[in-house]
């Protein structure tokens, strides 16, 4: 499974050619090496805040050659050393914006002894009274969007963790996809969900207004990029119900909106799978995401300012189960 990677914009892979011969070797300037030590002073200023995961790339990934190139330490071609001029300017302006980068934000869950009926409404009196979050903001931007108008909600019992996403659009559109396929290029809704930070173990469930599913339980790599995704184990026993208020891939009409809500078992959470009850004060790490086509084409909108895209765990807000 190709695992589906939002970047910052020019944050772009790049697989270097082995090495160059002497004849094809770009001069490192003055100006060069300035830029390396400018990138490890910004990859050292990253470390445990959300650019975390962007200095990983630089440092432990496919990457970690280009502060040496820029160094003089490693060899490279003109092209090779002009993307490394390039990437590691904007690997550090990212990096240097980890530490005003907003923490992400604790919050409580709140109990409920009656479970919502997962059904695609949330007309329930037990949403009204759930952790609800009604701002979001463009993947790498601090200042929220004001459209499109979407509402986050969350309650947990004994069983589930109950989530719902209220999301307004005039067009929506989301074709069929086959079980764990693309489903992130329609509009869509996507839980990260992490219960220890340490163990780096999640699962991430993408939904579209249509039904179709992706989840995969991944381990993330906590020294380098991107991480392990198996898409192949699934969330048993998950709800999920989704209700379109207008006319499903139709752009001759106006739509209102529409509707998810998902019950994730405890049972399938990594640290409650041998047994152990949800109980108030447990804490979890989590990520909630709206991706919304339109006719511009995808914007990725997350329910707190987020860098980079939903797997930057560095990043995910902190839940504690309440009353």
């Amino acid at each position: 499974m190709r695992m589906k990677l939002i970047f910052v914009p020019v944050l772009i892979p790049l697989i270097l050619a082995g090495c160059a011969s002497i004849s094809s070797i770009s001069r490192i300037t003055p100006a060069d090496r300035r830029l390396a030590e400018r990138g490890e002073v910004a990859v050292n200023l990253a470390w445990g805040t959300p650019a975390n995961e962007i200095a990983n790339m630089i440092v432990y990934d496919s990457q970690k050659n280009l502060i040496p190139m820029l160094k003089g330490e490693t060899r490279g071609t003109p092209e090779q050393l002009d993307f490394a001029r390039r990437q590691i300017t904007a690997v550090a302006a990212v990096c240097e914006e980890g530490p005003t980068w907003p923490n992400p934000p604790h919050f409580v869950i709140p109990h409920t002894p009656s479970a919502p009926a997962i059904d695609g409404k949330t007309d329930e009196s037990a949403w009204r009274k759930a952790a609800i979050f009604s701002i979001i903001y463009p993947f790498n931007e601090q200042k929220a969007a004001p459209e499109p108008k979407t509402i986050f909600r969350m309650l947990w019992n004994e069983k589930y963790l109950f989530f719902a996403f209220e999301c307004s659009d005039e067009d929506v559109q989301a074709e069929n996809v086959e079980r764990d396929g693309p489903v992130w290029d329609w509009d869509c809704v996507e839980i990260f969900l992490l219960p220890e930070f340490q163990s780096g173990l999640y699962w991430e469930i993408n939904t579209t207004p249509a039904g179709s599913i992706y989840d995969a339980l991944n381990a993330k790599k906590f020294k380098g990029w991107g991480g392990l995704a198996r898409p192949e184990l699934t969330v048993k026993g998950m709800q999920i119900a989704c209700n379109v208020n207008g006319t499903l891939n139709c752009s001759d009409d106006k739509d209102v909106g529409y509707t998810v809500e998902v019950a994730v078992p405890f049972r399938q959470i990594p640290s409650y799978m041998r047994g152990n009850k949800p109980r108030q004060g447990d804490k979890l790490y989590l990520m909630l995401i709206r991706i919304d086509r339109n006719a511009d084409g995808i914007r990725n909108y997350a329910f707190t300012p987020l860098l980079n895209w939903g797997h930057n765990i560095w990043n995910h807000a902190q839940a504690e189960l309440g009353r």
